[in-house]
């Protein structure tokens, strides 16, 4: 028979009622304003077998927002723009069911969990050159209520139906408190050469978290992420290409995370006028792992560990273009895209 406290059954459904109203009009002279607000009402309704009568709090979020953009020329535009966002709690971050299938590491959802609410300010310029190339460079700040992280603590005694776990660390998502994020992002695409091309971003950040579980203690941590893409045009028909991406370690509320480095190249043939194309592809052929090394301490335990990721791949890829495609970039705020930035 089944062990009800190893039997889970979780039905969520996520009701979101939204009313919203966007204008856009000139200001003066090259400058245009472009206002919205939106109100939405999220009504969650929730079973958890583990947890009957565990409810999933309803909220409603007020989200305006405000972009003023000025144009200095045909090549150059400068913006500012405020707004607000709500992140919602994942699914499977709401269930409070127990997973023990580790006896010493168990991990649970929280059903209290509430939506991260941040507050954007950012201001950007933008370039692009004649001879192809682009330049964003923009200026940021971040303020986010009830900010949601992963947060483990320890249990001398845990008991779970009829099994007793001893030594235990408990897993879980909690919104731990206030994070604030000042930083600068740049963005550039320069054609070195009409058969080199160069595109690459970095990020810049500091990030300051104050803890709403241990009132009065703050953490302060520098952050940075790049990226390089590069593409070589050997020949009308073979085209090589390369990728890089670095991820600093990062500090939340109980330690530090592992940095992450990945790098790929390609080599890739084109044929039928380009509509189709076979590459060989590898990602981080020199190195069979990478070492994610995480420090994290809380209430009577430090925890050390040090996973390694296979990530060394090689592969074969065809692709084929049906047809006449066409894409057109669509300009967006950038304060209105969804990055986690932190």
């Amino acid at each position: 028979p089944l062990n009800p406290t190893e039997t889970d059954e979780f039905t969520n459904k996520r009701d979101v009622y939204a009313a919203n109203s966007s204008n856009t009009f000139p200001l003066a002279a090259n400058y245009m304003m472009k206002a919205g607000v939106r109100d939405e009402y999220t009504n969650n309704m929730a079973y958890f077998s583990a947890s009957p009568g565990t409810g999933v709090p309803s909220y409603n979020s007020f989200i305006p927002s405000l972009t003023i953009s000025h144009n200095l020329n045909k090549n150059q535009t400068l913006k500012i723009t405020y707004s607000r966002r709500i992140q919602r709690p994942r699914y499977n971050d709401l269930n409070p069911f127990i997973n023990a299938s580790d006896p010493s590491n168990v991990s649970a959802g929280n059903p209290g969990l509430v939506p991260e609410r941040t507050q954007y300010g950012e201001l950007s310029y933008y370039r692009f050159f004649n001879k192809g190339g682009s330049l964003l460079i923009t200026a940021f700040y971040r303020y986010t209520e009830d900010d949601e992280q992963h947060y483990i603590s320890r249990d001398s005694i845990l008991v779970v139906g009829n099994t007793t776990y001893t030594d235990v660390t408990v897993n879980t998502n909690m919104n731990v408190g206030v994070q604030q994020t000042t930083g600068i992002h740049i963005y550039g695409s320069v054609p070195v050469t009409s058969q080199l091309e160069l595109r690459g971003n970095v990020n810049v950040f500091d990030k300051y978290i104050m803890s709403k579980i241990d009132p009065g203690s703050s953490i302060s941590s520098i952050n940075y992420r790049a990226n390089l893409n590069a593409s070589y045009q050997l020949n009308k028909d073979i085209v090589l290409e390369f990728f890089g991406n670095f991820n600093s370690a990062h500090t939340e509320i109980q330690g530090t995370f592992p940095s992450f480095t990945t790098y790929s190249f390609a080599v890739r043939k084109l044929f039928w006028n380009k509509k189709g194309s076979i590459a060989f592809t590898t990602t981080n052929p020199f190195a069979e792992y990478v070492d994610q090394k995480t420090n994290i301490s809380g209430a009577g335990f430090t925890l050390q560990s040090n996973t390694q990721l296979p990530t060394r791949t090689f592969g074969l890829n065809f692709s084929y273009r049906f047809g006449k495609m066409e894409y057109k970039e669509k300009k967006e705020d950038h304060a209105e895209q969804n990055d986690e930035e932190s």
